[in-house]
């Protein structure tokens, strides 16, 4: 994690300020974007996705769904997933109140309209980033860093500031059914935290394996201000669901710090060999990141690295007539703090060397994720 990732989070402000004991909605939508039926949306954790034209990037308007489901008041995950087999969108987004829910809708290949599929009723939420989705299941991991929804009103906290750690209450993995929205399974785990899921798939008839870095605590969001260049705490883990034993387990893959963790598209959901990340390797002598190439079965990387270059996220670009899972490219924009300048680079995802190296005209700043929308 950077310098300075969420000092805006923990300090300052109240992301959404209380009026008359109502959450204000923000129009901030600065992490992601996704194709929405025929409509390109940007999205933040603030429940008002941003409409933009695709070719000139204008600002079209705030997005409006084609239903009347309940909208969240607060916040929505900025990562939806869709199925790749069906093009189906699923997202989480959470109903603070008295009573609080974690909600879980599907929005149907080329449609506008939200379906809901599941409310799960809880009495502190968890702040969770991202989730997972399988090819038969939806798999939220409720971190103990969670928040009493009564400090959400108060506007001296930020949104993250009003979170606490309550590492008794342990990670809660919830496993939902992706068609009915039934709760299929429910494990406690040892506490942990994590911003990004990597991948989740259905190993054997009832095994799911679920990759994450995830850190034994949630210092890299609450105490971000101590840490002075980089917070090095997360691991990278698999966790195995053994639906039949009702076990859940986690294992230690590798003390590195993987991030902004992508795999191909098509095998959202589904068993990958390889993702890709920006890699930062704790003790090394060593300025700036690198783009990484993760062999899971191997427990290997392959990385790409030049000194004082800071990546973004790696994004893959399948060949159209491919004939490997790492038969593409990988996209990052990247800035080179000996040039003072920013870069499109050009990976070969299958040996991670360089092809090309494009310079911007302009500076851009470090952002969270991207697509390649068309």
């Amino acid at each position: 994690m950077l310098s300075g990732f969420a000092d805006n989070m923990t300090e300052g402000p109240a992301l959404f300020r209380s009026r008359d004991g109502q959450m204000v909605k923000t129009s901030n939508p600065n992490v992601n974007v996704e194709k929405i039926g025929k409509h390109f949306v940007a999205l933040g954790e603030t429940p008002l996705p941003v409409e933009f034209d695709l070719a000139s990037l204008d600002t079209v308007g705030v997005f409006d769904y084609a239903d009347d489901l309940k909208k969240s008041k607060s916040w929505e995950s900025a990562h939806f997933k869709k199925d790749p087999k069906n093009g189906n969108l699923y997202n989480l987004y959470i109903d603070y109140g008295r009573n609080s829910y974690y909600v879980l809708y599907k929005i149907a290949n080329n449609s506008t309209k939200r379906e809901l599929l599941a409310k799960y009723k809880v009495d502190k939420p968890s702040y969770m980033h991202d989730f997972s989705i399988t090819e038969k299941y939806i798999i939220l991991t409720a971190y103990p860093l969670v928040v009493n929804p009564i400090d959400l009103l108060n506007p001296k906290n930020s949104f993250i500031g009003a979170h606490r750690w309550e590492p008794d209450r342990k990670t809660k993995i919830l496993i939902f059914d992706k068609i009915s929205g039934q709760l299929v399974k429910e494990y406690k785990m040892k506490a942990m935290f994590a911003f990004h899921h990597i991948n989740a798939f259905e190993n054997h008839l009832d095994q799911i394996d679920l990759y994450l870095s995830a850190d034994d605590n949630a210092d890299g969001v609450l105490k971000v201000a101590k840490y002075p260049r980089v917070y090095s705490g997360p691991k990278l883990k698999k966790l195995v669901i053994d639906m039949s034993k009702d076990l859940a387990t986690q294992v230690v893959l590798s003390k590195s710090l993987y991030e902004m963790p992508r795999v191909p598209e098509t095998l959202v959901g589904l068993k990958m060999k390889y993702f890709y990340a920006i890699l930062f390797t704790p003790g090394k002598e060593k300025k700036g990141f690198g783009i990484a190439k993760f062999d899971i079965n191997k427990n290997t990387d392959l990385v790409w690295y030049e000194d004082n270059i800071f990546p973004g996220e790696p994004i893959f670009i399948p060949k159209p007539d491919g004939k490997s899972e790492d038969d593409g490219i990988i996209l990052s924009i990247l800035y080179d703090a000996n040039l003072k300048k920013s870069f499109l680079l050009i990976l070969d995802a299958r040996d991670m060397k360089e092809l090309a190296k494009a310079e911007i005209p302009q500076l851009l700043p470090f952002g969270f994720h991207g697509r390649l929308l068309k």
